[in-house]
């Protein structure tokens, strides 16, 4: 999926959460986000055996980096940002930096 398609799925999908549940601001998108930062943190922790007894799938650490997608696409798409223009630029700038 590119990153215009997943911004219209999360677009669609938000539409209807937003109906039913009440829509979420910037300010609960941003948060949202961090939140979904910090479970990909302790999501690497456990795969990389930081906290003891606690294992994580691949799977799992899949999920949680999906969610911070799902939540960079529906910020992006509240402030009308298309994300697949300024990744490719990022991408360019990265490699005429560091290549």
């Amino acid at each position: 999926m590119h990153l215009r398609e997943v911004q219209e799925t999360v677009k669609e999908l938000k539409k209807k959460l937003d109906e039913k549940h009440g829509a979420w601001g910037p300010f609960a998108l941003v948060t949202d986000l961090v939140e979904e930062v910090g479970e990909i943190a302790e999501a690497v922790k456990a795969r990389e055996g930081a906290k003891p007894g606690k294992e994580l799938s691949e799977e799992k650490l899949g999920m949680e980096l999906a969610d911070a997608i799902y939540s960079i696409a529906a910020l992006a798409n509240h402030y009308n940002i298309g994300l697949e223009e300024n990744f490719e630029k990022i991408i360019s700038s990265i490699r005429k930096r560091f290549l």
